[in-house]
C-alpha cells in the first residue's frame, strides 16, 4: 500500500483560485455564534453577559469553593450536592437583586484526591463592605447545608472597579502585541504583508472566541485573556514563513511587470505546507494532552490555545496569503492610475492578465520611440532598436512553475 505524499509541490490544486470560498467558513461561524449569543442572552437570567461567558475577572464578582470530599466523604456524590449548594446560594438576595450563579466547575486535586465544586456569581451590591458579609452569610448557609464546619469552604471577590481595571489591562496588553507585530512585519516585509497578516490575526481571535462561546464552560478571564495572547504571537508564525518565501520567490522579479501574485502565492503555500503542518499538530498534540490529563484551571488556558491554534493554521494559509495578492494586484492597479493620470510614462504595466495591458501607456512609449527617431526613415541598427523598445513594451511577465521564474510571453 502506497503512503500519503506530503509533497504539495505537484499538486494542481490551487489556494488562490478559490479564495472567495475561503471566507465562508469563518463567515458562518460568526453569524451562528451572534445567533446563539442573541438567542441565550434572551433566556438566561445573566443575559448576554452569561451567553458571552464573561468570567467574574472582568466583570467583577465571588468565587466560592467547596470541599466536598472533606465535608461529606469519599463516596460523595458530586452531582447531588452541587445542585443542592447552587440552590441554596441563589436563595440569597440584596433588595430584589437575587445571587444567580453563572458557573458551576468541579475540581479535582491530585494530591490527595479531594472533590471539591466551585460557584461563580456576579455581585450584586457594588458596596465591597456589603458583598462581603453577603459572601459570610452564603459560606455560613453551605456549612450548614453541608452539617460541616466553615473551614471546608473558602472565598474570594473581585470587586467592578478591580474588574475594569484588569480588562483595560488585558486589551492594552493585546494592542500593544498587535502593534509589535504589525511594525515588524512591515519592517522585514511590506506594508502590504503587514496589513494582511494583522487581519489574518483578527481572524484568529474572532473564530478563537466564537469557537469558545460555543463550547459553553470556558469562561473568559485572565486565563483566556493569557491565551489569547499565546495564539496572537503563535499563528504569526505559519503566517510569517509562507511570507519569507514569498520574498523569496518575489526577489528574482523586482521591477518586472504584471507579476502573477496569485501564482506566487500558492507556489509559497505548497512549498511551506508540510511545515505548517507538522509544526501545528505537533504543538496541538502537546496543549490537548494537557487539557485532557489537566484539571479544570488548566482547560480554561489550553481549550482556548487549541480552538486558536486551528483558526491560525486556516488563516495563515486560506486567508493571509490570499488577501496579500488581492491586495497587491489593487495596489499595482492604483499606482497605474495615478502615473496615468499624471502622465507619467512609465513600463510598470497594471498587475494580471495580458487583456489588462493599459494599451494608453503602450501607445506612448511607442510615440516616444517615433519621436526620438526624428521621424526620418530609421537606420538599420536604429530600426532594430525601436523593434526592441516595442517589443519590450508589449512584454508581460508571467510567473512559471517549473522553474520558479518570470518568462516572457508576448
Amino acid at each position: 500500500m502506497k503512503g500519503v505524499s506530503l509533497d504539495f509541490t505537484k499538486s494542481k490544486f490551487r489556494f488562490d483560485e478559490k479564495y472567495r470560498l475561503w471566507l465562508i467558513l469563518p463567515i458562518v461561524i460568526i453569524l451562528v455564534t451572534i445567533a446563539v449569543i442573541v438567542g441565550l442572552g434572551e433566556t438566561l437570567s445573566g443575559g448576554y453577559i452569561d451567553a458571552v461567558g464573561i468570567g467574574i475577572d472582568f466583570e467583577g464578582g465571588s468565587k466560592v469553593t467547596v470541599d466536598l470530599t472533606a465535608a461529606k466523604g469519599t463516596d460523595v456524590n458530586y452531582d447531588e450536592w452541587a445542585q443542592k449548594i447552587e440552590t441554596e446560594v441563589e436563595k440569597n438576595h440584596v433588595g430584589e437583586n437575587y445571587i444567580h450563579v453563572s458557573y458551576v466547575q468541579k475540581l479535582e486535586n491530585s494530591n490527595n484526591g479531594h472533590v471539591s465544586v466551585q460557584i461563580r456569581y456576579r455581585n450584586i451590591t457594588a458596596d465591597d463592605e456589603e458583598m462581603n458579609q453577603m459572601n459570610e452569610t452564603v459560606k455560613a448557609q453551605i456549612a450548614e447545608l453541608l452539617g460541616t464546619d466553615e473551614s471546608v469552604i473558602t472565598y474570594e471577590s473581585v470587586s467592578s472597579t478591580a474588574a475594569k481595571n484588569l480588562l483595560s489591562s488585558a486589551g492594552l496588553a493585546v494592542g500593544i502585541s498587535v502593534a509589535l507585530i504589525l511594525i515588524y512585519i512591515i519592517i522585514r516585509f511590506t506594508f502590504i504583508s503587514g496589513i494582511a497578516a494583522i487581519i489574518a490575526l483578527i481572524h484568529d481571535v474572532v473564530i478563537m472566541f466564537c469557537l469558545t462561546v460555543w463550547c459553553r464552560n470556558i469562561p473568559i478571564n485572565t486565563s483566556y485573556v493569557a491565551a489569547m495572547v499565546t495564539i496572537v504571537s503563535y499563528s504569526i508564525n505559519n503566517t510569517i514563513v509562507i511570507f519569507d518565501r514569498v520574498r523569496e520567490l518575489m526577489r528574482p522579479f523586482k521591477g518586472m511587470k504584471n507579476i502573477d501574485y496569485n501564482a506566487i502565492g500558492d507556489e509559497a503555500i505548497k512549498s511551506t505546507m508540510r511545515r505548517s503542518i507538522f509544526t501545528t499538530f505537533t504543538t496541538l498534540a502537546t496543549v490537548f494532552f494537557l487539557a485532557v490529563l489537566g484539571g479544570d484551571s488548566m482547560q480554561e488556558f489550553c481549550v482556548p490555545i487549541i480552538l486558536g491554534l486551528v483558526a491560525g493554521f486556516y488563516s495563515s494559509i486560506f486567508v493571509a496569503t490570499p488577501l496579500w495578492a488581492t491586495m497587491s494586484y489593487s495596489w499595482e492597479k492604483t499606482l497605474e492610475k495615478i502615473r496615468i493620470k499624471r502622465g507619467i510614462e512609465t513600463e510598470n504595466y497594471v498587475a494580471g492578465d495580458a487583456s489588462q495591458v493599459n494599451s494608453k501607456a503602450v501607445g506612448k512609449k511607442n510615440n516616444k520611440v517615433d519621436a526620438e527617431l526624428g521621424g526620418d526613415k530609421p537606420s538599420s541598427d536604429e530600426a532594430k532598436k525601436a523593434k526592441a523598445q516595442k517589443a519590450k513594451a508589449n512584454t508581460i511577465y508571467k510567473y512559471s512553475k517549473k522553474n520558479t521564474q518570470f518568462k516572457k510571453k508576448k
